[in-house]
């Protein structure tokens, strides 16, 4: 019977699966960059290479500019000025 053991990017918890061909993964707050998943393949004459999968950090676009609406970008006490960016 060959068993598969996963290997968890850093910031990566086997939550369920581990020692199947299916596998669920659940990241944490460690996990803040790009790094592999991996997995190999073990039975009672050994352990297959690794194969690994990049993953990807979903990082949130920037921003927009920052417009304003509402006088000039001087400001005195009182003033009151609309600042916004377009939705991402």
């Amino acid at each position: 019977m060959q068993l598969h053991t996963w290997i968890p990017p850093t910031g990566g918890t086997v939550v369920s699966g581990q020692g199947t061909r299916f596998v669920t993964i659940q990241y944490n707050s460690g996990f803040v960059a790009t790094a592999n998943l991996g997995v190999t393949a073990n039975n009672a004459c050994g352990s297959s290479l690794p194969r690994t999968l990049s993953i990807v950090i979903n990082t949130p676009v920037a921003p927009g500019t920052i417009t304003m609406t509402g006088g000039i970008a001087k400001v005195c006490p009182g003033d009151s000025r609309t600042y916004s960016i377009a939705a991402v």
